[in-house]
């Protein structure tokens, strides 16, 4: 497709606006039974968005595909403190539709800590199906921590691939608890210092 730069005097054709602006913006679709309905003849290098996944792809002259490494699911940056104890509880949650025969990465970054020094922790990563997530979720990895000093804050991020989960509506949750000690732990946040936790697609 080609890329066209307009001028003063420039006129403007049906056939170019299709060509030029139908064919090279992201159109949204409540499934892929309407875009299908929509574009019927799809052209290499589309791209759309459904709201059904909710999933973003690509026209690869044969199939429409989602692009690698595409961010698909997370939190809003979490700006507030997540404060717990013995009880293992959950920090961050959010809920995704996973494809079938995809890669996926999950991705936790934020501060954590413990009032107390020589206390130890964990930092999990859990998801089951459907629209919620508790202590009881699959682990996909636990990260363990020592705090050195009071109120030591440590930066901590978790990057895991996945795989094998099966399709469609999964929720991941990042769960804090205290394995020794008499602290409190914290995962620490603000509007200069946000949590982030999400999860990319990075292809088949």
């Amino acid at each position: 497709m080609p890329f066209t730069t307009l001028v003063a005097g420039s006129v403007i054709t049906a056939s170019w606006a299709n060509l030029n602006i139908r064919n090279q913006v992201v159109t949204p679709f409540a499934s892929a039974a309407t875009r299908t309905a929509a574009i019927p003849a799809p052209i290499t290098g589309m791209l759309t968005h459904r709201a059904d996944g909710p999933v973003f792809e690509g026209y690869d002259g044969t199939n429409w595909t989602q692009p690698a490494s595409l961010k698909v699911g997370g939190i809003a940056p979490r700006t507030a403190d997540v404060s717990v104890t013995t009880p293992e509880t959950i920090a961050d949650t959010f809920t995704v539709t996973l494809l079938a025969g995809r890669r996926y990465e999950i991705v936790w970054t934020g501060v954590t800590y413990s009032t107390s020094a020589g206390d130890s922790y964990a930092v999990r990563l859990r998801y089951a199906a459907g629209a919620t997530v508790t202590s009881a979720g699959t682990m996909i990895v636990e990260r363990s921590l020592v705090c050195a000093t009071n109120n030591g804050a440590t930066p901590t991020t978790i990057t895991w691939e996945i795989n094998g989960i099966a399709a469609g509506q999964t929720t991941f949750g990042c769960f804090l608890v205290r394995t020794f000690g008499g602290g409190t732990i914290r995962s620490s946040a603000s509007a200069d210092n946000k949590t982030a936790f999400y999860i990319k697609d990075i292809g088949v």
